[in-house]
């Protein structure tokens, strides 16, 4: 059992870390294909709230364009946590949407387990937003 876990942070992780552009401490690296743009459309929440809700439709295209899935899924854990376990974690946290579109921003480790999540200082507020404001709104 130890050899395996060896072998999968060894071998696998890395792996995923060239094709997807994850690697740990470093900043992620530019598409090499043209980035098309995808328009996302802000909608009031019910309830009139500050924070307007995404639609799954748009956060998932702009979770694509970036490249999430390529270590996060909704349902359940990959490489980092799944976005449910993060909106469970920080539901009650007024500055959960802060906190969060920072982690989006300057990246981390450690707290979701050891693989450093790179940074993304370059994409823009807007964007972050309305990634963090989607997760937030799993159950």
């Amino acid at each position: 059992m130890q050899t395996q876990r060896i072998v999968l942070t060894s071998f696998i992780v890395p792996l995923f870390g060239l094709l997807y552009g994850c690697q740990p401490g470093e900043s992620r690296q530019q598409p090499k294909a043209p980035v098309v743009a995808v328009p996302i459309a802000i909608q009031a929440s019910a309830d009139n709230s500050a924070n307007p809700v995404v639609s799954r439709e748009e956060f998932t295209a702009l979770a694509k364009d970036i490249g999430c899935f390529a270590c996060h899924s909704i349902e359940k854990k990959l490489l980092g946590p799944a976005w449910k376990d993060v909106a469970a974690v920080y539901r009650k946290d007024a500055s959960a949407e802060d906190k969060i579109m920072n982690k989006i921003t300057n990246g981390g480790s450690g707290v979701w387990g050891k693989i450093a999540m790179p940074g993304y200082p370059d994409l823009g507020d807007e964007k972050k937003r309305i990634l963090t404001r989607y997760i937030l709104s799993l159950k």
